[in-house]
């Protein structure tokens, strides 16, 4: 049989790995926030199936087909690729299990094997070992599930409460940015297959776990998301960790989920992924630091001055830029600057009128 129709089935069946994962995450999550202990051993189960559907399909993409199959399903395909190829529409072939998925990401020394093994978290840089014991954990709820029908006890409840989102924040959703690169990669015809988690720069600050959940879950599994407090709160304490700053009110959703100047200049909201970009200066009125936003793209051809936005104290102080320097002085008109540095600074300083602000 040609190899590129065996391949054609298999990239389907890839896609049906995702497809399904994704499907048992939104029950998982819509299960889990109803808040009843046979509806969380439930969530549990769809979350552990769909993690192991996830993680296959991203092998199959950054590795090959065959490293999922047991070594029967193997020969077959490499003996008799008819037989394989009837045996694969008719879901006969058989997978590995989650403890032999484990394995092969320990021995391809994979970005993923540290995570499920130690906790450890490579997004934003952060390597905290913030999932340590809970794959092993949730591995254990669920067998005892299936296996005995037992149900969870008030400890394991309780953990689960605290980790549920942290698996879902910290660990499903770079494994969805790893399968999206994956698929960029094999869509532009670049064979390159390189991780975006070991990356540093903008793109690990701008995709976000909400992005990333966003753009996979259904509207009803964001929703239930958004409503819960324990998801937020982990979402909250993620971020703070990861830009190690003090958060603002966004204004386009009200939550306090807003981090001014992440990375070179743009702020970032980590609820509702609203994204800007400013000039930033310390306010002379509440004495924050960097917390003053103003327009820097149009301030030359304003006279150098315009009204910033403080998102500390939200009132509207001035701001001046020296064109020359590009020192930024934050004031107004009770709190007028107290020393211009540098000669051009203060040759450009012409103050204007802004009276809509002038009570600051």
């Amino acid at each position: 049989m040609p190899e590129d129709k065996l391949s054609a089935a298999e990239a389907r069946v890839v896609q049906t790995l995702t497809n399904s994962g994704i499907y048992l995450l939104n029950n998982s999550i819509i299960h889990f926030t109803a808040q009843d202990r046979p509806a969380a051993l439930l969530s549990v189960s769809n979350m552990q199936t769909a993690m192991e559907l996830l993680l296959k399909s991203y092998i199959c993409r950054l590795y090959h087909f065959e490293d999922i199959l047991l070594p029967k399903s193997q020969s077959v395909r490499r003996k008799n690729s008819t037989l394989y190829l009837q045996d694969l529409a008719a879901g006969r072939v058989k997978t590995i299990g989650f403890q032999e998925l484990k394995q092969f990401l320990r021995e391809r020394g994979d970005i993923f094997s540290p995570v499920i093994d130690e906790g450890c978290c490579p997004c934003f840089g952060l390597e905290y070992d913030y999932l340590e014991g809970c794959f092993d954990k949730f591995q254990s709820i669920r067998n005892a599930f299936f296996h005995l029908g037992i149900e969870t006890s008030d400890a394991d409840s309780r953990w689960l409460e605290a980790d549920y989102f942290s698996m879902l924040t910290l660990f499903i959703s770079l494994l969805l940015r790893e399968i999206d690169a994956l698929d960029r990669s094999s869509a532009h015809g670049v064979p390159d297959y390189s991780s975006t988690l070991s990356s540093v720069g903008g793109d690990m600050l701008w995709q976000t776990p909400m992005d990333l959940l966003q753009k996979h879950l259904s509207l009803s599994a964001m929703a239930a998301l958004r409503q819960n407090s324990l998801f937020m709160n982990s979402l909250y304490d993620f971020a703070a960790d990861a830009y190690q700053t003090d958060s603002y009110t966004c204004s386009r959703c009200g939550r306090e989920t807003l981090f001014l100047d992440v990375f070179d200049g743009f702020s970032k909201c980590v609820s509702c992924g609203d994204v800007f970009m400013a000039g930033y200066a310390d306010c002379p009125l509440c004495q924050s630091e960097h917390t003053v936003i103003f327009d820097h793209l149009n301030i030359a051809i304003n006279q150098n001055i315009l009204p910033g936005f403080c998102f500390s104290c939200a009132k509207h102080p001035k701001v001046y830029r020296c064109p020359v320097c590009g020192l930024v002085y934050p004031y107004s008109s009770h709190h007028p600057i107290a020393e211009l540095h540098f000669p051009c600074c203060k040759k450009h300083f012409h103050d204007r009128e802004i009276e809509a602000f002038y009570d600051c």
